[in-house]
């Protein structure tokens, strides 16, 4: 019987050759891996487990940074937040990563191409483009992004358009009030800052917590850097009193034309809001979140209109809905 060697190739850089371990005559063994140990079966004897090892996940554990606005977090017990509840299983003779959700059922196989301590190249089996991932977070130049003088008493600039799009019609992304990256589901399991299903906040509350969002929560600061934030409550009520509005229609996009005092304009795209893993009402309604609690009760305020109107109103924090930054 040949001797076992544990040659391994491909662990960080050759991922098309893979995970393998040779015998001495120079064939490749045949083997299952746990996340502990190796399992070979071939030629070596059945259900021979050499270990323990260091748990495979253990290679890719931590917070990944995909983009400006979303981020991926593998923990080493193997759970993840790719998916609500889910978990995921780092396959390093493959070079795959398997995300399942909450029941256990794979909903996603990610290629590693390469990984380091600091990047990984990821793409989807077969596909012939990858994205680069890293465990540094990207700084976004706050002075990419336009903005708008509408003229208003206290010199707030609003921007363009809203954070994730490129142009004023874009929808762009959806936040959570209180969180800076998206998701696939919005609702009360996903929603940062609770664990009761919205009975109760530990951070944000009316009742002794904070009720104006930090930075570090502030979606529009976290993706767009300082000095551009969301706007307050007093900020959309500045707008909702100084300028007027038309509801009509830019670059095939339904939305509402807000002119300021001086005559210059921003276009608001209604880009609805998303529920559960759902968008809803697009092209019919939008809604911007406020960096603010309503005073009082537990929902957040935003900047709410259609084809009838326009208000500030509150909703309930785990519903995704646009972000139109501000600054001064």
């Amino acid at each position: 019987m040949a001797t076992l060697l544990l040659l391994v190739a491909g662990l960080q850089t050759a991922w098309g050759q893979g995970f393998r371990v040779y015998k001495s005559d120079g064939t490749v063994a045949q083997f299952s891996l746990r996340t502990d140990s190796i399992v070979f079966y071939d030629g070596i004897g059945s259900d021979v487990d050499f270990g323990p090892f260091t748990p495979v996940n253990q290679m890719i554990a931590g917070t990944w940074y995909k983009s400006k606005s979303e981020t991926v977090t593998f923990n080493e017990d193997g759970t993840t937040d790719y998916i609500a509840g889910g978990t995921y299983t780092f396959l390093p003779y493959q070079g795959n990563i398997i995300i399942s959700n909450a029941s256990g059922a794979p909903m996603s196989i990610l290629k590693v191409y390469s990984l380091t301590s600091e990047q990984m190249l990821v793409g989807k089996p077969g596909s012939e483009t990858f994205s680069v991932w890293s465990t540094t977070e990207p700084q976004p130049a706050s002075d990419e992004h336009e903005w708008v003088d509408l003229g208003l008493p206290s010199g707030t600039k609003w921007a363009t358009c809203n954070v994730g799009a490129s142009s004023p019609e874009e929808y762009g992304d959806y936040f959570a009030w209180g969180e800076t990256t998206t998701k696939s589901t919005y609702d009360w399991n996903t929603c940062f800052d609770t664990d009761d299903d919205g009975d109760t906040f530990k951070k944000y509350n009316n009742n002794g917590g904070l009720t104006e969002l930090l930075p570090e929560d502030d979606a529009a600061t976290k993706n767009w850097g300082s000095p551009w934030h969301m706007p307050t409550y007093e900020q959309i009520e500045e707008l909702l009193d100084n300028c007027t509005r038309e509801w009509t229609t830019q670059g095939g996009v339904n939305g509402t034309l807000v002119t300021g005092p001086n005559g210059n304009t921003i276009f608001l795209p209604a880009a609805g809001r998303r529920w559960d893993g759902g968008l809803y009402h697009a092209g019919s309604y939008g809604g911007s979140w406020s960096s603010s609690l309503l005073a009082g009760g537990s929902r957040a305020c935003y900047l709410y209109f259609d084809s009838g109107g326009w208000d500030w109103y509150y909703y309930g924090r785990y519903y995704g809905q646009s972000v139109r930054a501000v600054r001064p």
